[in-house]
C-alpha cells in the first residue's frame, strides 16, 4: 500500500502521512491554508513529489503543476 507524506517544502519539515491519496490530499490543503504565505505543501510518493498546494496572500490555496524534470544536457561536440 503506498505511503504519502505531506512536506513542508520551505522548512523540509514532514507534517503527516497517510496511506489514501484523498486524505493526503485533505490533509495538505490545510496545511497550506493554515501556514505561511508562499510555503509549498507537497504530498510526497516514495520520495516523489505528486501534488503541491500553495498560500496566495488573498487566502485562497491554489494547486501548483508538477512538472517532469528536465533530463542533463548532453555535450553534442566531443574533445
Amino acid at each position: 500500500m503506498p505511503r504519502f507524506d505531506i512536506t513542508n517544502e520551505s522548512t523540509e519539515d514532514t507534517l503527516d502521512s497517510t496511506h489514501d491519496l484523498q486524505d493526503a490530499v485533505r490533509m495538505a490543503l490545510e496545511a497550506a491554508r493554515t501556514g505561511t504565505v508562499g510555503d509549498p505543501v507537497s504530498i510526497e510518493q516514495d520520495g516523489k513529489c505528486v501534488k503541491q498546494f500553495i498560500l496566495l496572500k488573498d487566502g485562497t490555496v491554489r494547486e501548483l503543476e508538477i512538472t517532469a524534470p528536465l533530463p542533463p544536457v548532453l555535450s553534442l561536440h566531443r574533445a
